[in-house]
């Protein structure tokens, strides 16, 4: 009886274990953008990157402004100087356009909702120069 519940006990820890690895949004913001970067690489043009995005089913947008934020005591600057969970670069050249993307949110500590934002950044020449990424926190 007793090997028997000690099997039932190791099958149920083994079935817990593989039941806990980390949903994706759960990752770095910087392991985040390293996977978008894989699936959209630096040069890929907006065509593929907004099919890309489509079929991934995420709400997304455009903006001729890289994203910006400020608090009542800063002044605005770009999102991934200003949140503490954020990667990517400020691109060394002019930016046409960003397609900003909500990738999702989960639950932290009962009390919080994380949200993950991404923008992907275009130049002139409508290429991929690169993704932010960011997780924004909203408490009750």
């Amino acid at each position: 009886m007793s090997r028997h519940l000690l099997a039932v006990a190791a099958i149920g820890l083994a079935a817990l274990s593989g039941g806990c690895s980390a949903p994706p949004l759960h990752r770095s913001p910087a392991s985040i953008r390293e996977s978008l970067l894989k699936q959209t690489p630096a040069g890929t043009p907006y065509g593929d990157v907004a099919a890309y995005v489509n079929r991934e089913g995420w709400p997304s947008g455009t903006s001729a402004n890289l994203p910006t934020a400020a608090t009542p005591h800063e002044s605005m600057q770009p999102v991934i100087y200003f949140y503490r969970d954020a990667a990517g670069f400020v691109p060394n050249q002019k930016v046409k356009f960003t397609l900003d993307v909500s990738l999702g949110g989960y639950s932290q500590w009962l009390i919080n909702e994380r949200y993950v934002q991404a923008s992907w950044i275009f130049g002139a020449d409508e290429r991929l120069l690169d993704i932010w990424v960011w997780k924004e926190t909203d408490s009750f």
